[in-house]
């Protein structure tokens, strides 16, 4: 039976998705897409998730083609989250992401970072609940269903994802409070950023992207929580200029 929500990641041979479903009686399907050449780590990935494919790919560009393709289908979720296989989470804190995303109604969220962060504006900020913002991170990010479905086509416009992210506020529409950082929901980066080492033209293919679409990238904090609390707009536009010192 289809869960609420799937957790679906492109992963080799040092994931880390064995601690984020431990438990089954879970509110998310996990989905893997395993790339490496060991057919027994295959096979006991293949007993560590709901569904293992094998094939090789950059993460967004290949689950979209696969979908396209009709080797899956992730309509019927509520919420779908694409983390790399280097995060480091607990299963608690991915139900208190799912939770987050209906409670506040976020088309486009991610957990909050710490470890080897790629990006200010995603490290763990205290003491807020949240940061509404314009931008969500590729690395690891929760998308509703209406949102998913604006955004995947965007998965395949270039080879090396750089900058999609950038795009997905502007595929929802620019809302002020569509896509969120929540502060309260943790995870580790364990390792330094890699895409510039695997695709030689990332910069180029993000330049191309913003210049086409017409997209600033300036990552900007559009407004905050703390609890229920609304923060003043004052105070998330001094964090903006915290962040970007």
């Amino acid at each position: 039976m289809q869960r609420k929500h799937l957790v679906f990641s492109a992963v080799g041979d040092t994931s880390l998705h064995r601690m984020w479903a431990v438990n089954p009686e879970r509110s998310f399907d996990l989905w893997l897409i395993y790339y490496g050449d060991d057919a027994a780590r295959a096979e006991q990935y293949a007993g560590e998730c709901d569904r293992l494919m094998r094939f090789k790919g950059q993460k967004l560009h290949l689950m979209e083609t696969l979908r396209e393709q009709g080797v899956f289908d992730w309509s019927g979720y509520e919420c779908v989250w694409l983390p790399d296989d280097d995060l480091a989470i607990a299963q608690q804190s991915i139900e208190e992401l799912f939770a987050a995303m209906a409670r506040h109604g976020i088309a486009i969220g991610q957990p909050a970072v710490c470890g080897y962060p790629n990006h200010r504006i995603t490290e763990v900020q205290v003491p807020f609940t949240l940061r509404w913002t314009n931008f969500v991170e590729v690395m690891a990010p929760c998308f509703s269903a209406a949102a998913l479905a604006a955004c995947a086509p965007s998965f395949k416009a270039n080879v090396s994802s750089y900058g999609l992210d950038h795009w997905w506020w502007h595929l929802i529409g620019r809302p002020r409070r569509g896509c969120a950082i929540l502060d309260r929901v943790v995870m580790v980066h364990t390792r330094p950023f890699q895409s510039m080492l695997r695709y030689d033209d990332a910069y180029g293919e993000a330049e191309a992207l913003f210049q086409a679409h017409g997209i600033d990238r300036e990552m900007k904090v559009l407004s905050a929580e703390i609890g229920r609390v609304r923060v003043p707009r004052w105070a998330a536009r001094l964090l903006n200029r915290l962040l970007n010192d």
